[in-house]
């Protein structure tokens, strides 16, 4: 088909789309899931068909920051990127991480992530500064220090 100005349109016949989302605590992953698929078919222009494909959903987490690990974790941390480290409590619809931390008897899960404003974890254009890098290497050397001594004396046999 052409226009008035001679520039050629095109018609795309099919399109995809790979969307997230990320739930907290008091959201239901089924219902969010169904919330969506039923906004992007109402959104959807007149002759359009909308097909979705693939969804799934997983229960949030939530853990007790209280527990000596986490403290270790904040020293280490501000050790590290020397300034007091911050829990944002990002992460929590990562799904496998509540039953792995349950079957291991409630072993608190600690997750630590570098989340600059430019690293766009899990997206196809993730990035992660080379500072950044540095002082997370450096954090995870004092933890192993930081846990060491949260957990107490132990005694090393050869």
């Amino acid at each position: 088909m052409d226009t008035a100005i001679g520039e050629r349109v095109v018609e795309v016949d099919e399109g995809r789309a790979r969307i997230g989302v990320r739930i907290v605590a008091d959201m239901d992953p089924a219902d969010v899931r169904e919330r969506l698929e039923a906004a992007l078919r109402r959104a959807a222009p007149w002759g359009v068909e909308v097909s979705v494909a693939g969804l799934t959903a997983g229960a949030p987490w939530i853990t007790d920051t209280s527990h000596p690990a986490f403290q270790a974790a904040f020293r280490a941390l501000a050790k590290g990127y020397g300034r007091e480290a911050v829990a944002i409590g990002c992460g929590g619809s990562i799904g496998f991480v509540e039953p792995f931390a349950r079957e291991l008897g409630g072993a608190p899960a600690l997750l630590i992530g570098v989340e600059d404003p430019y690293t766009n974890a899990h997206s196809e254009n993730e990035s992660l500064h080379l500072g950044d890098l540095d002082r997370a290497t450096r954090s995870a050397i004092h933890l192993y220090e930081e846990l060491a001594l949260a957990t107490g004396p132990r005694r090393v046999t050869r």
